[in-house]
């Protein structure tokens, strides 16, 4: 027997001479099968059996490689392939292509009721290119959060960034801290920085040294006199001063 998907197929039992062949032709559905075979007074048993031609043409064997058996059973298991393709749809039992703009799963029966295809939405960072979704921009979005396929061309729009937002690798990202930043930058561009608010204790946006400098009230300087002294030999003079503010350079001379 054959036993699949559809309806189970009987081999009618018989006398079959050795060297021979026997044909006979099932239609059997779309799908896993198994061909059970039960032998009996077999004798050099070691050979093929069962020269299976499905409709594809493709052949298909089982294989014995037992002797001097008196019974024996045998379970070979087979695809039937068929179907739509992907992206096909059946009409009046024939697979045709889906619309543009549409897609299906592979499988349908052509043998079966006629089936539709399901329309491509394309998501948010995505837009409408001759009836595909492709990605957007880096930096932009579909305004209009998703598209039809099946409809025109769309376009994408940059993202904006709101207040307190900057621009990091085309995304926009919150400021750290407590800096600040105005709205409308392009996350399309460049990346931005945060400024600092000139109270938050740390060196932030373009500060010199913690909240002075740069955009903040300038830092306070106190006014130090250096002697720097050689011997008669002369000397060749480079340095800086290092503290709590910016690094003071000595200029190098001789």
């Amino acid at each position: 027997s054959i036993v699949g998907p559809g309806p189970t197929v009987e081999i009618a039992p018989g006398s079959y001479d050795s060297y021979s062949t026997y044909h006979m032709t099932v239609c059997l559905p779309y799908g896993e099968h198994v061909l059970r075979l039960h032998l009996l007074n077999s004798y050099y048993m070691s050979g093929y059996l069962g020269h299976m031609r499905l409709w594809s043409n493709e052949p298909y064997y089982v294989y014995i490689a037992r002797w001097y058996l008196y019974s024996y059973r045998t379970e070979y298991r087979f695809a039937v392939p068929g179907g739509c393709a992907a992206d096909h749809h059946v009409v009046n039992h024939t697979c045709v292509p889906c619309p543009p703009g549409t897609t299906n799963a592979a499988g349908d029966d052509d043998a079966g009721p006629d089936t539709s295809c399901d329309v491509i939405q394309c998501g948010p960072h995505e837009h409408v290119y001759n009836h595909t979704c492709v990605p957007c921009p880096p930096g932009s979005v579909n305004g209009t959060n998703g598209s039809n396929a099946t409809g025109p061309d769309t376009n994408c729009t940059a993202m904006i960034c709101g207040v307190n937002e900057a621009v990091q690798d085309h995304v926009c990202v919150p400021c750290p801290g407590n800096t600040t930043r105005p709205a409308g930058d392009d996350a399309t561009g460049n990346n931005t920085r945060c400024d600092g608010t000139c109270t938050d204790g740390l060196l932030t946006g373009d500060e010199t040294y913690v909240d002075c400098g740069g955009s903040c009230p300038r830092c306070r300087c106190t006014p130090v006199e250096i002697e720097l002294r050689t011997s008669h030999l002369g000397h060749a003079l480079g340095g800086s001063i290092v503290g709590p503010g910016p690094t003071v350079e000595i200029a190098p001379g001789s």
